[in-house]
């Protein structure tokens, strides 16, 4: 098993003992990322912290080559769970087709930040390959493009 530890150079990195990613295949995981700005940075109010941790995963996807429709799944942590109506637009406008996700309500944050968020993470490229190939059919993939 080839599991692939990526460290992030393009966002604010946290001291302690973990990966900012694993690779293992085409999954990605994604550790929590808070809204820290390059400096460190973290705004008070709760939509530019969002607006921050959602600037920060695409950074960190975009190290991969990946963007956002291929994040399956989010866990979303607030320290407020009242936040979320305050958040939902910002959160929203990052996606195409919305991931599946979990909100939950934590007492704390890192740095008193009031959001956090984590992924799961499939890259898909090379079934958008196979599946752009004209003679495709529905034994050789799973799409939904037509012809497959």
């Amino acid at each position: 098993m080839v599991v692939n530890s990526i460290k992030s150079s393009k966002v604010f990195n946290r001291k302690g003992n973990y990966s900012s990613m694993l690779q293992l295949g085409d999954y990605v995981f994604v550790s929590m990322i808070l809204p820290q700005d390059c400096e460190g940075n973290i705004s008070k109010d709760v939509v530019k912290q969002c607006q921050c941790v959602m600037e920060n995963l695409k950074l960190q996807l975009s190290e991969l080559g990946l963007s956002f429709k291929h994040v399956m799944k989010v866990n979303l942590y607030l320290k407020n769970i009242d936040d979320l109506k305050y958040i939902e637009e910002t959160y929203k406008s990052y996606f195409e087709v919305m991931p599946a996700r979990s909100v939950i309500g934590v007492n704390a944050l890192e740095n008193d930040s009031l959001i956090g968020i984590d992924a799961l993470v499939i890259d898909t490229r090379a079934l958008e390959v196979l599946c752009a190939n004209e003679t495709c059919d529905e034994d050789e993939c799973s799409c939904t493009k037509k012809g497959c």
